[in-house]
């Protein structure tokens, strides 16, 4: 298969997306938790590569303010359909250094 022929299926992710959308528009702060267990390690490792002090607990403060601020669904709700993390991503990279540098 060439790489022209292989194309990403997001369906999964916009409709995960979507359904944590509107749990959270209508207060289910649980509704993140889903993206939690998905993105969790993985962003874990991104901001352990951006942080100065590496500690676990640094990372995990970093982390946890970002979860929290998603759960005002304005991230998640303007999802348009690609994939999940790349619209994630930024999103954590921008909130890393406009509260932690």
């Amino acid at each position: 298969m060439g790489i022209m022929q292989i194309k990403k299926d997001f369906s999964k992710d916009f409709r995960l997306a979507k359904k944590i959308c509107k749990e959270l528009l209508a207060k289910n702060k649980n509704a993140i938790i889903e993206l939690y267990n998905r993105y969790q390690q993985m962003f874990f490792l991104f901001i352990g590569r951006l942080i100065h002090n590496k500690k676990k607990e640094n990372i995990e403060d970093v982390l946890n303010k970002f979860w929290l601020e998603l759960l005002n669904a304005k991230a998640i709700c303007s999802y348009e359909g690609r994939c999940l993390s790349s619209k994630l991503s930024p999103k954590l990279n921008l909130f890393f250094c406009s509260n932690f540098l």
